[in-house]
């Protein structure tokens, strides 16, 4: 593409938004459980409790990233 790179064509958007994407769960889940998982209490939890644990996490980091990604879709973009 010579007009501007691969990084102006729709693939390297989206390949960008994948990578930041990615970039992004790793770091939060690095931060999020680094500290979360040395706590005492994971050694009187069951494999299933803790499973659990970490689904309910997860779950609220996803939902976390989709509202504020939702805030981000509708905020006004008129001063742009």
């Amino acid at each position: 593409i010579p007009d501007g790179g691969i990084m102006n064509s729709l693939f390297g958007k989206i390949t960008m938004l994948i990578g930041a994407l990615a970039a992004s769960m790793s770091f939060i889940f690095w931060s999020t459980y680094k500290g979360r998982l040395a706590l005492d209490i994971f050694s009187t939890m069951t494999t299933d409790q803790a499973f659990g644990f970490a689904k309910l996490f997860a779950a609220i980091t996803f939902i976390t990233l989709l509202v504020l990604f939702v805030m981000f879709l509708g905020r006004d973009r008129s001063n742009d």
